[in-house]
């Protein structure tokens, strides 16, 4: 005869999820079993549950398995709900929203769903529903009015207005004071712009108010200390994580870092070897060998290193390879080098006048991302990074209609400057959408290009598959340029060309040429956390000079465009 379930019983496996997952799965089973697998809360909850402690265990199917299993019995939306999260982990947003809209039609008074459906949005990179979603949403539920800043904060970031961003994220914090992602987003935000002190800061704030920081919050704080400097501190907390997890990835890599600054290359180099020993998702051992790459080179043993990165690749393309047919069209998108001079013999369609508009062009690793915070610290700039309704714009996206309208959003009086790493592939879009726009190139010497593209940690995409092999990112780099200088020729009027390698150096007067270019009066307003990335990004500029086997052989290959550049090679 079936035997209900109490609420201590269901505590008891909540408390083994902590330390032992395993055992968290055996004893719902088991539950479930005696309960005759009977719909209602105790069941969803304890499906839930099971779901949980598999992704403890790192076993994503096994996770899915169970809410599949669970819905077969109860079509619960809380269920789904986790469902879901599920597909959110696998990057699979599109699947995750179709579960989310199903949970929000079976039961939609729950705000929890509304945060899941905000989540998949904002990392789906669809801003324009999100902010629709949030400012309807937040009417009917005003608790959701944290999440709005929290997510509005996060849009505002990866757009590039870096001080709404933060104006969001503290309204976030300040409505709902442990609100835990706000403060992690916040550190994340400091940290993209070097200024690693403030993510300590940060994050302490955040310990103040959650005493029991997570996994994950901890191992960002380890980080920030050794950034700023405090190995010892970085070192204490990175000890922290790994008493909870053995095999954290980012706590063993801080650890191995602080070794690697002490002099202890082959102490570091030892333990993420030892993390290789464990049956590691793609993604982290593609973080794995690129840190154990950084730590070779720190070494001076750029063959090890190479070969790590050859090894991060290969998981990465692993991850391609899973994650949908569409990543194996990058080589031919990337080299389809035709495209660039078609915009002179296309008509015109919704034009949007004006010279204020101005387009960062350049390859990968060129520091195109610095040079928009830069011009965006300038009075009368507004900068506009990964801004989606400008890609909606060029790719015909979005509707004819709404251009005047998205135009007066993301738009000021003054000089506009657009970044984005797609640009490269979208000049005849952005030349028959902004024929007065200018078009600002960052150059660099395409065997650093090759270098950082193949090395570098990139967002997998269509755009990024051909840097997954070192043979393929040389062609890219090499039709890319080939394109771009048949592209220069045409173009004369609205074109400024600015060398990575000079501004890093030295930006206060490499920019100021380009200041004029845009019409901008007085010298550079340039903040101590871009002059410390500048700094940085000049130390790695001439890396590539020690990877003369890898990088020789394809000398010919960059002859002629190392000499349109201004650069001497010889064969």
């Amino acid at each position: 005869m079936p035997v209900l379930i109490n609420i201590n019983e269901i505590n008891e496996v909540v408390r083994q999820l902590q330390v032992d997952p395993q055992g968290a799965i055996d004893e719902a089973k088991r539950l479930l079993n005696r309960s005759g697998n009977t719909k209602g809360t105790a069941f969803v909850t304890l499906r839930n549950l099971m779901a949980a402690s598999a992704l403890r265990l790192d076993k994503a199917d096994l996770a899915e398995k169970y809410i599949t299993e669970g819905l077969a019995v109860d079509r619960s939306p809380h269920l789904l709900n986790t469902l879901a999260g599920i597909y959110r982990a696998r990057g699979d947003q599109a699947q995750g929203l179709l579960t989310i809209n199903e949970a929000l039609t079976l039961q939609g008074d729950y705000p929890e769903f509304y945060r899941t459906k905000a989540i998949l949005l904002f990392e789906g990179g669809r801003y324009i529903e999100l902010r629709q979603f949030l400012d309807s949403e937040v009417i009917v539920f005003p608790t959701l009015t944290r999440l709005r800043h929290l997510y509005t904060g996060g849009m505002d970031w990866r757009e590039g207005d870096f001080d709404a961003a933060k104006r969001n994220l503290e309204k976030a914090i300040e409505l709902e004071p442990t609100l835990p992602d706000a403060y992690f987003d916040l550190a994340q935000l400091y940290k993209a712009q070097g200024e690693h002190q403030n993510v300590v800061g940060t994050l302490l704030r955040l310990r103040e108010v959650c005493p029991q920081l997570s996994e994950v919050q901890l191992a960002a704080l380890a980080e920030a200390y050794r950034e700023t400097g405090d190995l010892s501190q970085a070192a204490d907390i990175a000890k922290q994580v790994l008493a909870i997890n053995a095999v954290n990835l980012f706590a063993n890599i801080t650890l191995a870092q602080v070794d690697a600054t002490n002099g202890r290359e082959s102490n570091a180099i030892d333990r993420l070897n030892r993390l290789l020993q464990h049956n590691l998702p793609d993604h982290l051992q593609s973080q794995l060998y690129r840190n154990l790459g950084g730590i070779h080179e720190v070494n001076d043993d750029y063959k090890s290193a190479f070969t790590s990165y050859q090894w991060a690749n290969i998981a990465d393309k692993r991850l391609v390879n899973n994650l949908g047919e569409h990543f194996k069209a990058g080589n031919d998108l990337a080299l389809n080098s035709q495209r660039f001079p078609t915009y002179l013999k296309t008509p015109s369609r919704g034009v949007i006048a004006g010279s204020n508009h101005n387009f960062i062009i350049s390859l990968p690793g060129n520091g195109s991302k610095l040079l928009a915070a830069l011009l965006g610290e300038q009075s009368g700039v507004q900068s506009h990074s990964h801004n989606e309704n400008i890609m909606g714009l060029l790719a015909g996206t979005l509707p004819e209609e709404s251009n005047p309208q998205q135009l007066a959003e993301l738009s000021h009086d003054g000089q506009n400057v657009y970044w984005d790493p797609r640009f490269i592939f979208m000049l005849p879009q952005i030349k028959l959408r902004f024929p007065e726009a200018n078009i600002i190139w960052l150059t660099q010497h395409p065997k650093a290009v090759c270098l950082d593209a193949f090395t570098g940690a990139h967002d997998l995409s269509v755009y990024t598959a051909p840097f997954l092999a070192w043979q393929s990112t040389v062609d890219w780099i090499s039709a890319m340029l080939t394109s771009w200088f048949t592209f220069a020729q045409q173009e004369t009027k609205h074109y400024h060309q600015l060398s990575f390698e000079t501004f890093v150096s030295n930006p206060g007067i490499t920019v100021k040429p380009l200041l004029e270019f845009l019409k901008l009066e007085g010298e550079a307003s340039i903040s101590d956390g871009i002059l410390s990335r500048c700094r940085q990004a000049h130390q790695e500029s001439n890396r590539w000079i020690s990877y003369p086997a890898e990088t020789t052989p394809y000398t010919r290959d960059f002859l002629n465009n190392c000499t349109k550049l201004g650069f001497i090679e010889r064969q």
